[in-house]
């Protein structure tokens, strides 16, 4: 495996589209990829590949307090064990951030304000906080029919979750994917499902569990984002630069 972090980590994914409602959605794609954040996630297959050709050195550094002078005296050993450090670091502080969110119950304007805060000062989040913040801002701009869903390939459940919304303002049905737009800020992409499909089997298939050419892929809704109308004004004063710009056409509405 190439242990070189791919291209899709970067922020500098391709947006184009001509149907109004998906550069709507790209806009808040890109939104939520203003935030610079390390997805831990995204580094698992590379420090997995580390671990098993270097197994004796991520065993003493898991295991023992001191490093043993065999380590010490390999410079490259030494790299190793501050990447694999750095590494457990980090999936603690999203643990630690996600720990906070459901304390004293579910209360989404608080959660959305942890994850800004997240971003802002740990500078971590995963797939679960990037679809989050992109159905806040979703609604934050006036779109109600916004989802949280999990990913499934072929029946089975993957480690990721997406934004989903029927064009037409529907209610997404966990079926029906020919209305629905995907926002995937965690690999920077946002289109009409079939094409978020397609992008998933062709270009980022090595990202999730056992997906092939020809998988099925559906989404299952999980959540939705509920925010009270004094929330909202609040969440609009305090973050305007999540709020679409003011144009001649509504927010995700073709005219």
């Amino acid at each position: 495996m190439n242990l070189q972090i791919s291209q899709n980590s970067s922020n500098t994914q391709s947006f184009t589209a001509r149907a109004p409602q998906v550069r709507d959605a790209q806009w808040v794609c890109r939104k939520v990829r203003s935030f610079p954040h390390i997805s831990p996630s995204k580094l698992y297959d590379v420090i997995e590949t580390l671990k098993e050709t270097n197994p004796q050195v991520f065993i003493k550094s898991a295991t023992n307090s001191t490093i043993s002078r065999i380590i010490l005296g390999n410079s490259e050993n030494i790299k190793l064990v501050k990447i694999y450090t750095w590494y457990k670091r980090i999936v603690n502080k999203v643990f630690n951030a996600r720990s906070e969110w459901d304390i004293g119950g579910k209360d989404d304007y608080k959660r959305v304000g942890a994850i800004l805060g997240q971003f802002k000062h740990e500078k971590v989040g995963n797939c679960g906080e990037d679809t989050y913040l992109a159905a806040s801002i979703l609604r934050m701009n006036g779109v109600e029919n916004a989802s949280i869903a999990r990913m499934y390939a072929d029946g089975q459940a993957q480690d990721h979750v997406v934004c989903i919304l029927n064009k037409d303002g529907s209610p997404f049905d966990n079926k029906n994917l020919k209305k629905s737009i995907v926002i995937d800020p965690w690999l920077g992409i946002a289109d009409f499902a079939s094409n978020v499909c397609s992008t998933y089997k062709n270009i980022f298939n090595n990202k999730f569990y056992n997906l092939k050419p020809y998988s099925e892929i559906k989404f299952k809704k999980l959540d939705r984002i509920n925010f009270s109308d004094e929330e909202l004004q609040l969440l609009r004063r305090k973050h305007p630069e999540l709020c679409y710009p003011k144009t001649n056409r509504k927010f995700m509405q073709k005219k």
